[in-house]
């Protein structure tokens, strides 16, 4: 009895979609910049091509990669290194669907709006050796995952691997970045 139906904008809720729109209204700005400075507001897209990098369908790298690896050649530093970032992406997809349930909706969109980012521009131009390159960095802002993997790790066993495994990843990665691993 008490409950009233009100039809239209509520204030309070006005005032908290603004800040909403400034994302596109930044980009936009940004777009509206590079037009009047260098003549093409889409410059910043323009520019990735230094890096071998456009815009494609997402399972494009996905799939350039796993053809680029060869389990026969796995200790081929350009092999090791394709599936290397082939399997970080699978991780994080992993943990973004063990994730999805147990986290808020917005975690988990945030983290499949990030992932389809990364995977709709690989390094495909050129024919370039590493479509995935820098998935590995681009999926240190996953938070939600980290998250996920933080309450798996509640469990025995899953923080006994995972404190068995980091270890030799770290000196496995140390020794292929003093060997000038990573820098292209």
């Amino acid at each position: 009895m008490g409950h009233t139906l009100t039809y239209g904008l509520n204030p309070r809720y006005l005032g908290r979609a603004i800040w909403i729109v400034l994302i596109p209204a930044g980009c936009a700005a940004f777009a509206l910049y590079l037009y009047l400075r260098f003549g093409n507001a889409l410059l910043f897209d323009v520019v990735q091509r230094a890096w071998h990098r456009t815009t494609t369908w997402p399972w494009v790298g996905l799939v350039d990669t796993v053809n680029k690896v060869r389990l026969a050649h796995l200790t081929a530093y350009i092999v090791a290194h394709n599936l290397y970032e082939l399997l970080v992406v699978a991780g994080f997809a992993l943990l973004t669907i063990l994730g999805w349930r147990r986290l808020p909706l917005s975690f988990s969109l945030y983290t499949v709006a990030t992932m389809l980012v990364t995977l709709v521009n690989p390094d495909i131009l050129d024919h370039y050796y590493l479509p995935l390159r820098s998935s590995s960095r681009f999926a240190l802002v996953l938070f939600p995952c980290f998250i996920t993997l933080a309450v798996a790790g509640r469990r025995q066993i899953v923080d006994r691997l995972y404190l068995a495994l980091c270890p030799a990843a770290l000196a496995l990665f140390t020794v292929v970045f003093l060997q000038g691993g990573w820098v292209d």
